[in-house]
């Protein structure tokens, strides 16, 4: 009887039952009307059409609508069973399209150029572009040099007369306007500062790094600055409408707790260590 009980075809046939005696207890004695609008074959259409490229055929179309007409049975069923009930995956689905109806509204909004430039203003940190340099750099090895120091201000000193030649490396002699965190990411902290302090237009040094001794010839520096809001209008017309969608959920949020009491019931903390 045990083993009865486990077989898979017996489950089946139980659920196959249950679903019968639904379907008797929820039937009506007409039944209900399913129209298929003339905006529900146009939207079949438009996601056809958005997927292949190309508007669909008689056949494909009809082919869309009779899979529309059974997912809709399949749906209103489904709601009268309560199958909907205690999934935590329709919960989730459920809880997405609430949100995406925040979504789609806060899309809807067209912000002045007023309202950008005030968002601008007000998230300076995020737009500023960085400094940047362009410099050549020798690299000095203190594995190759009894006094690394002293061969640096050697080559330092002769490089008013000749372009200096270092040690062999794998770092790029030549940077062309990098970015200050790219350069300390590539050198360490504090190479970019040292940059910046130099001179254009002459070799300076020596500048220490994770990897040893350098000397380096700035020309070019350009320093952080804002840029105009028709640079970057396409960026903060996102990040603003971001903004909104995150304040719109947050009032919706707020709303929800003041239309539903939240009770949280006590929960016995052995019990469900215990468990």
């Amino acid at each position: 009887m045990i083993k009865l009980l486990k077989e898979p075809l017996l489950h089946f046939l139980l659920l196959g039952g249950l679903l019968f005696v639904g379907f008797q207890m929820v039937a009506k004695d007409s039944t209900d009307a399913l129209i298929v609008s003339q905006q529900r074959i146009m939207h079949l259409s438009v996601l056809f059409e958005k997927t292949w490229k190309r508007p669909p055929t008689t056949a494909e179309l009809e082919v869309l609508i009779e899979k529309y007409v059974v997912e809709e049975m399949y749906y209103r069923e489904a709601l009268s069973l309560g199958l909907e009930q205690d999934d935590g995956v329709i919960r989730r689905r459920l809880q997405q399209k609430m949100e995406f109806i925040i979504l789609d509204l806060s899309e809807l909004m067209d912000p002045s150029d007023e309202e950008l430039t005030a968002y601008l203003q007000s998230n300076q940190h995020n737009y500023q572009t960085p400094a940047t340099f362009s410099f050549k750099q020798v690299y000095i090895n203190p594995a190759k040099h009894a006094s690394a120091q002293q061969s640096a201000l050697l080559l330092l000193e002769n490089s008013r007369r000749v372009e200096p030649v270092g040690d062999s490396t794998l770092l790029p002699a030549q940077f062309n306007l990098t970015s200050a965190d790219r350069i300390d990411n590539t050198f360490g902290d504090g190479f970019a500062q040292a940059l910046n302090d130099a001179e254009i237009g002459q070799w300076h040094g020596t500048i220490v790094s994770s990897y040893g001794l350098h000397l380096v010839f700035v020309s070019e520096k350009q320093q952080p600055r804002m840029p105009a809001l028709s640079e970057i209008k396409s960026m903060i017309v996102r990040d603003w409408l971001h903004e909104k969608q995150l304040a719109m959920k947050k009032k919706l949020d707020e709303n929800l707790r003041i239309k539903y009491q939240v009770i949280i019931e006590s929960v016995n903390t052995d019990a469900v260590n215990k468990g």
